[in-house]
Formats: C-alpha cells, structure tokens, sequence
C-alpha cells in the first residue's frame, strides 16, 4: 500500500511538472501558426494595398474625360470595403500577437516560480521583487499600446507605488486593465490630497469664497502643478453629484471632467471641507 500510495504521488508530481510545459507547446504551436496566419494576410495587403492604389490612379485619370460604369463603380466600393476589413483583421492579429506573448512571460514567471520552489504568494519580498519588478516593466509597455488607458496624475506616483500593485501575475487586457485603474485611483488620491490643501488656502485667504476657475488655485499648490492635470477637473455644481459625494457640502466642488474607465474607475470630489472618492452607482452621470 505504502508502494502505491509514492507511486500516485510521483505520478501527480510528474504531470504538476508537464503542466506548464505542456500549455507552453500548446501556446507555441497556436503562436506559429497564428505568425503563419499574420505573413499571409500582409501578403494580401500588400496586394490589395497596390490594387487599391492602381484603382485610385485610374480614377484620377479618367475622371477629367469620362466616367465609371455602375460595375465598375461597384467593383472599386467593393473592393474598398475588403481593403477596410482586411486593415482591421490584421489590427486584431497584432491584438493578438501581444496577448500571447504576455502568456508566454506568464509561463516563464511559472516555471521561474516552480523551479525556485514557491509560489507569489509565500515568496519573501526579496525574492518576489525582481518578479514584481517585470510585471511592472510589461505593464509600462502595455500602457505605451494602450495611452487611452494613461492619466497625467500617473507621474505622482513612486516606483514603490507601481510594484505594489503588481500582486498578481498579468496576462490578459483585463487584468492590465485591472492594475491601471488601481495605479489611477492611487494618482487620483493624490491629487486629491494636494487639491484640497491648494483650495484651503485658497479660501482662507479669499474670505472663505470658491475659486470659479481652477487656474486660480496653481499658485497654492505645493508644488508647481501640470496643466494637464487641471484640465482633467472642473468645478461643478454640489447637488449634480451623486448624494456620497454631495454629502460633502457646500455648494460647489471640484471633480473629474470624465472617466477614463466608467465601470472600474473611482470618482473624486474635493470640497473646502474636506475630499472623497466613490464606487457609487450612477457616480459618473449628472443628476437631475
């Protein structure tokens, strides 16, 4: 019994171990022939790309002296048209060219993990770092693809800042898109809390009135503060906010113009008296 008992658990530990090696073949194989796939379709391209060009030519040529039949007319529309789809099917290739390689780095971290004989979760923080520290590196490169993703408040953050929120590993455009809006509610705090002490001052100085634009807290900033940082604010009425933030009072407060992410990101609101974010249905839409 003891015999079978070491000859199950050898046997689980050998496919534990085939596992990862395993799904890096599966994950090749798809990746060779999606590489095949990709040269192909810019072949395509490339062609209808000349044709596309050649019609064009035609056009300006004939188009001084006579015009195109229906067919022919039909034909250019049509041809066109694939030209379009055949741009945004290699868009998507691309798409998904850089999903598996982020599959590809997660199996590597895996077997890094595996062999090094723990997990992310019980490593020591001097062990864990230099895993931390290339998630934060992918992570920068996929904000460099995805700038829609970016905030300028980004730039108050420390690098300590970034690799704390590289818990876990990321793979997949959600889970980026997961640790970018963790990184914004981090900036946006931050500038919640230089706002706030600016708009103080400002107030105290000026008789307890509200500033009617917010270039006029940039001198009571701290420190000299972005542009591109203020344009993303506005100040707005305090009961067109949903009631966690109007609950803040006064009768005008300081917010975010929009989004970048409706559904993940958090909402500021800066009063004089104090300031507050929220996960607030509705938190982004004016209230009636």
């Amino acid at each position: 019994m003891k015999t079978l008992k070491l000859g199950i658990i050898g046997a689980v530990v050998a496919v534990a171990l085939a596992s990862p090696l395993l799904v890096q073949h599966r994950t090749e194989v798809r990746w060779r022939a999606q590489q095949q796939t990709l040269r192909q379709q810019a072949v395509l391209l490339d062609q209808w790309s000349a044709e596309n060009a050649r019609l064009s030519n035609a056009v300006a040529q004939v188009k001084s002296s006579q015009s195109f039949s229906d067919a022919q007319l039909a034909n250019l529309v049509k041809l066109r048209n694939e030209f379009g789809e055949l741009q945004q099917t290699i868009q998507e290739m691309e798409q998904l060219r850089h999903q598996i390689q982020r599959l590809r780095d997660r199996l590597q971290d895996a077997a890094k993990e595996e062999e090094d004989g723990r997990d992310n979760y019980t490593a020591l923080l001097a062990d864990e770092m230099p895993r931390r520290q290339a998630r934060v590196a992918r992570l920068r490169q996929w904000l460099e693809e995805m700038p829609e993703e970016k905030i300028p408040e980004l730039r108050f953050l420390s690098e300590d800042d970034w690799i704390a929120e590289v818990d876990d590993p990321l793979v997949t455009d959600e889970d980026y898109r997961s640790a970018m809006y963790a990184l914004r509610a981090d900036a946006d705090c931050e500038f919640a809390r230089r706002a706030f002490r600016a708009l103080r001052q400002y107030a105290q100085i000026n008789n307890g009135q509200f500033p009617t634009d917010l270039s006029q807290l940039k001198p009571y900033f701290e420190s000299p503060i972005d542009d591109a940082i203020l344009q993303r604010y506005e100040i707005v009425p305090t009961k067109s906010l949903v009631s966690s933030l109007a609950e803040l009072g006064g009768d005008r407060l300081i917010t975010e113009k929009a989004p970048v992410n409706k559904e993940l990101d958090l909402r500021t609101a800066i009063g004089t008296n104090t300031w507050r974010n929220t996960m607030e249905g509705g938190r982004w839409d004016p209230v009636q």
